[in-house]
């Protein structure tokens, strides 16, 4: 799969997971209202659950999460965000856990362990090659403790 192709394809998961979170939000009697695109982009801020800015982030598999410390143009990425809260989804049990946006930063501030020389680390910070991003690898289990919520 080309770069372009696999960008089209990450953005069009995303988009369908955020509608996967809203969907099952009202379900369960929350009020959930999308964001405009430019606030998404600039706030990272997907929608609003009961008036709490989220960010949405669909994850491939609860063994490889990502932290998003800057983004891959050398912006503050979703860790320094406006959203009050990530809603990650777990696939392999099919929900969304949802954590403290602070709380997860701060997590990648004080958890670090250094810089890593694979994507394939844990716990250290990485940047793919040709991007400015700083982004940390965890489990599921590394961050669980952080969990508020699930939907």
């Amino acid at each position: 799969m080309s770069l372009e192709a696999k960008k089209k394809y990450d953005l069009s998961a995303g988009q369908r997971w955020e509608d996967v979170f809203g969907a099952r939000a009202i379900a369960k009697g929350h009020t959930w209202v999308k964001s405009t695109k430019e606030v998404d982009m600039r706030l990272h801020i997907d929608g609003f659950l009961d008036g709490y800015g989220v960010d949405v982030k669909a994850s491939k598999s609860k063994f490889n999460m990502w932290l998003d410390y800057t983004n891959v143009r050398g912006y503050a990425g979703w860790l320094r965000g406006s959203a009050q809260y990530i809603a990650m989804r777990v696939a392999e049990d099919d929900f969304f856990a949802i954590f403290n946006r602070e709380d997860l930063l701060k997590f990648f501030l004080t958890e670090r362990k250094g810089i890593a020389t694979t994507n394939k680390e844990y716990l250290k910070v990485f940047t793919r090659e040709g991007n400015s991003d700083k982004i940390m690898r965890v489990t599921y289990d590394h961050i669980k403790h952080l969990e508020k919520g699930r939907l």
